[in-house]
């Protein structure tokens, strides 16, 4: 949703990119234009781009099999680019380039809420790290496709459940996750995701902490629109990181007996170690 003004500019300077349509914005009293950037170009440098991941097999979405999953640190063939100037990578709609001249004219109309990005030049990092990083992709893409055969043994596996993510240097992969097993009529595992990965800093194949952590609860007790505020997370995510910071509880548990004492408000929403 653009200005006037910004409207004009791409229809001058690329005309057959895209198409323009009036809209009225509520909040505001003057004209704006929806812009639908129509033009697609197979452009994008696998090679020199900082990271280039595909859909596999494994990520369970065939609609998008083979596409681009994302793209890190873009670099372009600009041979490939023909006379476009406003346009988006195929494969990769959600991002969206233009030419230096169409840049520098927009900047001229005074809009606001734009950010540029090169994308075209030398790649933005070195051939060590471009080397270091897919050696870091080729150890952590195997363990998920794992996990995922033996969580379907247990139950069918909740693949639209948004299950809380982050990055966690602490964990083996850097990588803390969770995932959601529906079991018999009404109860559910959380499962942790991540505690097997191989030790990223090692940069060998491992089992990291060799374990990973499950609860099992009823369904009414994890609500898979609000997982992350749920007792059932709060308590395995605070029992995960006793298992990361302490070894003696992780053998125990690799044993096959751990035990923790945590109490919290009602049914463990806010727990802590006692």
């Amino acid at each position: 949703m653009v200005t006037e003004k910004v409207a004009s500019t791409l229809a001058e300077l690329a005309p057959g990119d895209v198409q323009l349509y009036p809209a009225v914005v509520d909040s505001r009293p003057e004209p704006y234009v929806l812009v639908n950037v129509a033009r697609q170009v197979k452009c994008i440098d696998d090679e020199t781009s900082e990271e280039v991941l595909y859909w596999k097999p494994e990520d369970n979405r065939p609609d998008l099999l083979g596409q681009y999953r994302s793209v890190g640190g873009m670099r372009i063939d600009p041979s490939k680019v023909g006379d476009a100037k406003v346009f988006r990578p195929r494969g990769y709609p959600k991002a969206l380039l233009i030419s230096e001249d169409v840049k520098e004219a927009l900047e001229r109309t005074g809009a606001s809420g734009m950010e540029f990005r090169e994308v075209t030049g030398p790649s933005p990092i070195s051939e060590e790290e471009r080397v270091y990083k897919r050696r870091c992709r080729e150890l952590l893409e195997p363990p998920p496709a794992a996990r995922r055969a033996a969580w379907k043994s247990l139950g069918r596996l909740d693949e639209m459940a948004v299950a809380p993510r982050a990055i966690c240097y602490e964990w083996p992969g850097h990588r803390q996750d969770w995932a959601i097993i529906h079991r018999e009529p009404g109860r559910i595992l959380l499962v942790s995701e991540g505690l097997s990965d191989p030790f990223i800093a090692r940069l060998e194949p491992s089992v990291g902490f060799g374990l990973e952590l499950a609860l099992e609860t009823e369904l009414a007790e994890l609500p898979l629109d609000a997982i992350e505020g749920s007792w059932p997370y709060v308590l395995l995510e605070r029992v995960s990181k006793e298992v990361v910071a302490q070894e003696h509880e992780r053998e125990r548990a690799k044993a096959g007996l751990l035990v923790l004492e945590v109490a919290g408000n009602g049914p463990a929403r806010h727990p802590r170690e006692r």
